[in-house]
């Protein structure tokens, strides 16, 4: 009778909450047998024995502290507050259980190396660019070893999506980057009652900056309402769930948790898409930037101040080309028409200056540019108005 008794109970407990932590405290179970003597010592359990266990394992398995917002559970130390539960630096990501069940942290670009995944340099491109890896739970558990948590199901890893790098400030200081986790975790934070959570894991590069005040901030904004829509999605799988009779078969609540990897693509494809669109805003904006470097005015100033070694010519094209200041560079017609302005670093002018594209002119031709240029219509028009030498007459050339 013992040894069927302690094969139910095992059996329950592995169903339910997979292989106890080791070293794990005895626990006292107490059952309820009726007897009916005038029924030939017919022996009844009510509940039923079953039901029994499972409920008092349930009690034994609510234990406070084992999911907790920002933290993994590290079954290693029994305890989601011990030193391997959090990020330890701003760019790690959650990398997995090693075979003992303690958290691994990885930098987000060593996970993408490890996994062979070429994306690795977008991390690094200027302006960077948020990469997104999705794992599952199977793949986060796979070296942890039974004993140790790998089929716990009082706390559970279903998933993840592990992203960055984003911008803390911004100032966008390379210094000032972190990485995230989100996280599918499903735990049992009362008897009978199963819970999915999104947990979000990470570590600001200023320790006491906690993440819900970046996801606050301008910086965080986009990433916040993807995190929004997963966690809606969430919390409707969570209302499915507690819509099962406690009877269900297994493959009903298998059913409903097969709907979270779908969760986790949508929210890692909302978030690269936010990316991609700030990625554009600062090329735009950098565009801006050296466009306000290059305005008609600039044009007609360094065509002025410019010295005759600046004068070039672009026989191809027909075209003359002169060398401004901060690496502007002025493209005019043979009527005296602006062409085009752009910013060129010493290396790229001299590039084509070497490879013959531009000529040096002699000054003669350099004073009949001026004028023609300084004669032109265009040069008085109202785009150049304010500038202090739009309307002045250059002396003719000797």
């Amino acid at each position: 009778m013992a040894d069927a008794l302690r094969a139910i109970i095992r059996d329950v407990h592995l169903r339910d909450y997979g292989h106890p932590a080791p070293g794990a405290p005895p626990w006292a179970l107490n059952l309820t047998v009726f007897v009916e003597p005038a029924r030939n010592w017919e022996v009844r359990f009510v509940p039923s024995l079953a039901e029994q266990v499972q409920a008092q394992l349930d009690e034994i398995h609510t234990v406070a502290g084992v999911y907790r917002d920002g933290a993994v559970y590290c079954y290693k130390c029994s305890s989601s507050v011990c030193e391997h539960a959090t990020p330890p630096t701003p760019l790690s990501v959650f990398g997995g259980y090693d075979p003992m069940g303690k958290p691994e942290w990885l930098e987000l670009a060593q996970l993408l190396l490890r996994r062979s995944d070429r994306r690795v340099s977008d991390l690094f491109d200027d302006p960077p660019r948020i990469v997104c890896v999705l794992m599952t739970g199977h793949e986060l558990r796979q070296r942890q070893l039974p004993e140790f948590g790998r089929s716990s199901r009082s706390y559970a890893i279903l998933g993840q999506l592990a992203a960055g790098y984003f911008a803390a400030t911004p100032t966008r200081a390379s210094a000032e980057r972190f990485a995230l986790t989100l996280q599918v975790v499903e735990s049992h934070p009362r008897p009978g009652l199963v819970r999915v959570h999104l947990n979000t894991l990470a570590r600001l590069p200023d320790p006491e900056r906690p993440i819900e005040e970046w996801l606050a901030s301008d910086s965080g904004m986009a990433i916040a309402r993807a995190r929004t829509v997963a966690r809606t999605a969430v919390e409707r799988l969570n209302r499915l769930l507690d819509d099962l009779p406690r009877d269900a078969p297994p493959a009903h609540r298998r059913q409903i948790l097969g709907r979270l990897p779908a969760i986790l693509r949508q929210c890692a494809e909302s978030i690269e898409r936010a990316s991609r669109q700030a990625h554009r805003r600062t090329r735009h904006a950098e565009q801006r930037r050296v466009e306000q470097r290059r305005p008609v005015p600039k044009a007609l100033e360094d065509l002025q101040n410019a010295p005759t070694h600046a004068f070039y010519q672009d026989e191809k094209a027909g075209t003359y080309v002169v060398r401004g200041e901060s690496g502007r560079t002025h493209v005019f017609n043979a009527e005296g028409r602006l062409v085009t302005s752009l910013v060129l670093t010493p290396a790229q002018f001299e590039s084509r200056v070497r490879m013959g594209r531009w000529s040096p002119i002699e000054r003669e031709q350099a004073d009949e540019l001026r004028q023609r240029v300084l004669h032109a219509p265009w040069a008085h028009s109202a785009e150049v108005t304010d500038s202090p030498i739009a309307n002045k007459r250059m002396p003719k050339a000797d």
